[in-house]
């Protein structure tokens, strides 16, 4: 029966309920003062090759193609086992793509497509004190989904802080040099006030910016010899308000954007964004155009 099932479910898969686990948190402080994590950065979706190489690894050391590797579905699952497991992980899956993508379970997130990074985000805000803080590390995709507002109109006015970086030093190893990510830091939510950091490459520059005297002139992306500028300066670091957000729906969004769903854009300093203020004041887009330019 369906008991059975869910406790059969249950049992596999141990699900951690926060609120049964820490009663007492909940009870006496409303949540964790502090909720600190590097989420897992994976799509929820289906990957047939990585099951039939575990299965058989000469498959993936003799870099088999999507059209060979389904052609040799069939002999590869030669046995009953096999067949079971491929059942069991295309369950799995199917299963866990309708969880999160129920609006009962991740509401922020129906319009957008499962990576559990989102869902973790949604989730430390549920099991955070109301003045409780978060940081998180994640892919920063949300801030450029045009689908992903509900997401941002409720991170906004929770956002303190977001250091915005690029992997190219490498330090996730295992991540693509060009992948980004951000650390997030939300405290209480208020009026939208926060500060962001873009282009960074190392965090040792977070400090140096927070350090720096405003004096000199502003690094930018690389150096002379093609390394990555990893230098300072007080002008790196944008307060972004409603104003700003203003203005970045007003240019990278469509009209009648809401400041509260805008997209974040990378802003690399205060000057640039002097500059993106300038090109907002101008009355025609390139788009009243039309099509004759």
């Amino acid at each position: 029966d369906l008991w059975s099932v869910v406790g059969s479910v249950a049992a596999r898969m141990r699900p951690l309920v926060w609120e049964l686990e820490a009663p007492e948190v909940f009870l006496k402080r409303g949540g964790f003062d502090l909720v600190i994590g590097n989420p897992p950065w994976l799509k929820v979706q289906w990957n047939e090759g990585g099951i039939l190489e575990e299965m058989e690894p000469r498959v993936a050391l003799d870099g088999v193609s999507a059209s060979d590797l389904a052609a040799r579905r069939r002999d590869i699952l030669n046995s009953t086992a096999r067949a079971e497991e491929y059942q069991i992980e295309a369950s799995h899956l199917q299963g866990m793509q309708a969880f999160v993508g129920a609006a009962t379970n991740y509401p922020l997130l129906v319009a957008l497509k499962p990576n559990l990074y989102k869902c973790f985000i949604t989730r430390s805000f549920e099991i955070a004190a109301l003045k409780g803080v978060t940081a998180l590390i994640h892919q920063d995709g949300l801030f450029e989904d045009p689908r992903g507002w509900p997401l941002r109109a409720a991170l906004y006015p929770k956002l303190r802080w977001a250091f915005r970086f690029k992997n190219e030093l490498q330090l996730f190893p295992d991540v693509h040099h060009l992948r980004p990510y951000v650390l997030a830091i939300c405290g209480a939510p208020s009026a939208v006030h926060f500060q962001v950091i873009a282009n960074l490459f190392h965090p040792s520059t977070i400090d140096n910016i927070l350090s720096h005297d405003g004096a000199g002139t502003v690094p930018g992306i690389k150096i002379d010899d093609g390394g990555f500028d990893t230098r300072a300066h007080r002008s790196r670091a944008i307060n972004v308000s409603s104003t700003e957000l203003a203005l970045f729906a007003r240019l990278f969004d469509g009209p009648g954007t809401i400041p509260e769903r805008a997209r974040l854009p990378l802003v690399h300093s205060a000057e640039a964004l002097a500059v993106l203020t300038k090109l907002a004041q101008h009355p025609l887009r390139l788009g009243d155009l039309g099509t004759e330019v």
